[in-house]
């Protein structure tokens, strides 16, 4: 049953991943487009936006490691 979860934390770790890349390059831009003051204010919001979205990401793969709920499909290649 252990390798049965290992693909769902996977994805979190790839969604957690992208969204911090994602985050990582509105920060870049923003450094370089606007005024020390606003790039910072605005990096701020968006890493705040990122840790809201990470922390309620883990807790509804916690919800469903606790309910025991999978609603990802059944692997294409696995025993009929």
């Amino acid at each position: 049953m252990e390798d049965d979860q290992s693909p769902t934390f996977a994805r979190l770790l790839s969604n957690t991943f992208t969204l911090t890349a994602a985050t990582s390059v509105l920060a870049f831009l923003f450094q370089l487009d606007l005024e020390r003051e606003r790039a910072h204010r605005q990096i701020r919001l968006r890493v705040i936006a990122l840790a809201i979205s990470v922390a309620c990401m883990a807790a509804f793969f916690a919800a469903e490691q606790l309910t025991g709920r999978n609603p990802a499909p059944e692997h294409a290649g696995a025993a009929s």
